[in-house]
């Protein structure tokens, strides 16, 4: 079908048949992407095979469930304060194993719909909170760690878009270190919330991540 991007959950999404992360100790010292291994990375290699300049971008549905206030995966929740950091760790350690299987994820979100609360995997976030984690966390943590990965946020609908944009980009440090903004394709129309985030950001991206219909989703 010729696309130029694929994404990836971080972890396990509602697209999986269970849930899983890829450490569940404070230290990390048990991280492993041997159930992506699985089913995932073949699946990209595969892809690699019939497009050589394929992209990847990748989205955590929910931090692993210890670093949680609700100590699970599902059902929303807050990345709890004290882990901020371990969880950049955790984001860099994620980039470095696909990296060794000739993977580089050139994109990420930092979080997938960060205002809904689901009864799957998910994860909340105040405009506020994703950039504190991306700006004074993640951002400075692939940096040390030569990672040039790309930093999207919102990753929501549009319908939220020009709003989320707004919060975001008048925290300071955000127009230096976020890339762009994804967004997804549900909850109607909107779409002058697309066109005027253009317009307002020129230089940012606008990567369109999610949208479904009955027979179809990417």
């Amino acid at each position: 079908m010729n696309y130029n991007i694929a994404r990836i959950s971080i972890g396990s999404s509602d697209f999986n048949n269970y849930s899983y992360s890829y450490s569940n100790k404070n230290d990390l010292s048990d991280f492993s992407i041997s159930e992506d291994i699985k089913y995932v990375v073949p699946i990209i290699k595969e892809s690699q095979i019939r497009n050589k300049k394929l992209k990847f971008l990748a989205s955590p549905w929910s931090p692993p469930a210890f670093m949680k206030n609700t100590q699970k995966l599902t059902d929303g929740g807050k990345l709890l304060p004290e882990f901020k950091d371990t969880y950049a760790k955790y984001l860099v350690k994620y980039i470095k194993e696909f990296k060794k299987k000739n993977i580089n994820i050139d994109f990420m979100t930092i979080q997938n719909e960060p205002d809904a609360k689901q009864i799957w995997e998910s994860c909340l976030y105040t405009a506020d909170e994703e950039l504190d984690l991306l700006i004074n966390y993640i951002y400075p943590k692939f940096r040390a760690n030569n990672i040039n990965t790309k930093l999207l946020i919102w990753d929501h609908n549009k319908e939220k878009l020009l709003t989320r944009a707004l919060d975001s980009f008048k925290i300071k440090g955000a127009l230096d270190k976020v890339s762009g903004i994804a967004f997804h394709w549900y909850t109607g129309d909107h779409f002058e919330n697309i066109e005027l985030v253009s317009k307002m950001f020129p230089n940012k991206l606008l990567i369109h991540t999610e949208g479904c219909t009955r027979l179809f989703c990417i």
